[in-house]
């Protein structure tokens, strides 16, 4: 099991407009890509309050990921609306990890 963790940084503020965009635009690429969301979190206080969110996927393996992957860049160039997103506009840096999952450990539950 492989787990996706992906930090989204954006300038104070930009986070709501961001995920808004994204819900819009590019989740549903995601999410008709392989398996959806497990988890999703923003920060609300402190330094960082309003632009950090974080998002969690679950994969069966390496190969699942990179074939997801793939199908979204490929989708990136062709959104479903025809016109081209300004979500980087909002977003300064994301960072991804992978996270394989030890052989003692349960899966998370997708549901």
């Amino acid at each position: 099991m492989i787990y996706q963790h992906r930090a989204i940084i954006c300038r104070r503020g930009k986070l709501q407009k961001r995920t808004e965009l994204f819900e819009k635009t590019r989740l549903e690429n995601f999410e008709s890509a392989g398996p959806p969301l497990i988890g999703s979190f923003e920060t609300i206080t402190g330094q960082d309050a309003f632009s950090i969110c974080w998002q969690y996927r679950q994969f069966k393996n390496i190969e699942e990921w990179a074939a997801q992957q793939e199908f979204v860049s490929t989708k990136k160039r062709n959104p479903p609306t025809g016109k081209t997103s300004n979500i980087s506009e909002y977003v300064d840096e994301v960072d991804t990890y992978l996270i394989q999952l030890n052989s003692n450990c349960t899966p998370i539950r997708t549901d």
